[in-house]
């Protein structure tokens, strides 16, 4: 059987896994409609700082010849999967979006990439983000565009990924989430976006913004899809000490379209303050779906609320001044305005304020724990407003500086980088002019399983809107 290149790109991993084990489909074929959709699209998306054209047709003829030869490896198996250019690719460049990094062609892959290879993926290309994680627009690259609207932000910082997964020019990706980034673009570009627990995931061989915050994860066009790429990447990583050595679950088992018996708190304080009401009314109707498949809703108030956004300003400034310090020193002309006004004040945090910020964290990261233990997730907005109009300021709609900005756009999310618990974006609906909105839900420290479960349920009960 051979399908249209332009439907076969708008299945799931889950979808087109089973074709390919079926030998329905080919992994070249697969690859070959996904670089066709990258040249028809992508001229207007601005998704892709490097699309890996030869790499992945090669990826993929070994992939098939693998599968004829009867060694499947599994439901990455020849899928084109797309990275965030902060993601270490061997002999491949990886510019984290930056002037700085123009010619940087690691010598090695990041673990991420190894694991992803090592299910069978066929890796598409590096994917468009804001300048090392920090703040648009890409004065190199430009910035990538909501395909819902493409005068539109994709959100931040793994834009191209949401980006070129909305569009159907990859059919999963890796982003990474220091206070958001993988749910932000998720959220406004409506697809699916898991940062999992901090120590889940190895982040070695991704350029790091802020070490004790960063989270490496899947993104996806769907609940399940997400899980198939969290199941490849999760598990311990001698080469990332912050990796714990716990044994990986099989996420799938999570698929069972249930939710009765399960509890889940919706916090009264911090989430919903600020939310645009159109944001707020698309996530408390995604709320009473739940609710009414069988999940029991009760209000909770998470302690220290009003210290979340002050500690993680503090802690993500001091630690990209002290990533970015001796880079700025000897490239600092190649670095753009906006990454020099983001990251330059960290270096006048005291190690006092430091030292209060992370006492502030540890009551957080405590109380969130005490919520947690009684109910099983926690139910907000992913995002506090829907996608913004790009602009050549890059932030300027949404605050007067860079700080201020991303404080806005990450004070629905941030507070799970605090704590490290894990969080899941999943689509919502449409707000007044079409565009995506997010719900997020988090659970406790580990737990994918019971986070995939809620977040997979909701789907089956509200399929998502599709371009």
């Amino acid at each position: 059987m051979t399908m249209a290149a332009q439907d076969l790109t708008k299945l799931s991993i889950a979808q087109v896994s089973e074709l390919i084990k079926s030998l329905q489909v080919s992994p070249v074929e697969l690859t070959d409609a996904t670089l066709a959709r990258i040249d028809e699209m992508d001229g207007t998306i601005n998704a892709y700082i490097t699309v890996m054209e030869d790499q992945a047709r090669k990826s993929a003829k070994e992939a098939e010849r693998r599968i004829m030869d009867g060694q499947y490896l599994g439901p990455l198996d020849g899928v084109p999967i797309g990275l965030k250019d902060i993601v270490y690719t061997k002999d491949v460049r990886t510019t984290c979006g930056s002037k700085v990094f123009t010619d940087l062609v690691p010598n090695y892959d990041a673990t991420v990439t190894q694991r992803l290879a090592a299910a069978g993926a066929v890796i598409i290309g590096k994917q468009g983000c804001y300048e090392f994680a920090i703040a648009p627009p890409n004065p190199l690259y430009g910035s990538s565009r909501n395909p819902w609207n493409t005068t539109c932000d994709t959100g931040g910082s793994s834009s191209g990924t949401g980006a070129a997964i909305a569009a159907y020019m990859c059919y999963g990706g890796i982003g990474t989430d220091t206070g958001g980034s993988i749910r932000n673009p998720a959220g406004v570009c409506g697809v699916v976006g898991l940062k999992q627990t901090y120590g889940r995931a190895s982040r070695s061989g991704v350029f790091p913004l802020a070490w004790s915050l960063d989270h490496v994860g899947p993104m996806a066009r769907t609940v399940e899809d997400a899980a198939i790429i969290l199941q490849a990447i999760a598990g311990h990583d001698p080469n990332d000490p912050s990796t714990v050595d716990l044994p990986v679950p099989n996420y799938s088992h999570a698929l069972t379209g249930q939710v009765r018996g399960l509890r889940a708190g919706v916090p009264t304080n911090y989430f919903f303050d600020g939310v645009h009401p159109e944001v707020e009314q698309s996530v408390r109707q995604a709320i009473k779906v739940l609710e009414g498949a069988g999940i029991s809703v009760e209000e909770v108030t998470i302690p220290y609320g009003e210290y979340i956004m002050p500690a993680f300003s503090t802690i993500i400034s001091a630690e990209a001044a002290a990533v970015h310090g001796p880079l700025i020193q000897t490239k600092g002309a190649d670095y753009s305005q906006q990454v020099l006004s983001a990251v330059g004040p960290g270096a006048f945090i005291t190690s006092g304020a430091l030292f209060k910020a992370q006492q502030a964290r540890s009551a957080i990261t405590r109380g969130m724990n005490e919520v947690l233990d009684k109910v099983d997730v926690l139910l907000t907005p992913a995002v506090p407003f829907v996608a913004w109009p790009l602009s050549a300021e890059g932030y300027n709609s949404l605050g007067d500086t860079t700080v201020e900005a991303i404080t806005k756009l990450a004070f629905t999310t941030a507070a799970f980088n605090l704590t490290g618990h894990p969080a899941i974006s999943v689509p919502c609906g449409l707000n007044s002019e079409g565009l995506p909105i997010g719900l997020q839900i988090a659970g406790r420290a580990f737990d994918e399983e019971t986070v995939i479960q809620v977040a997979h349920a909701y789907e089956q009960l509200a399929p998502p809107p599709r371009l």
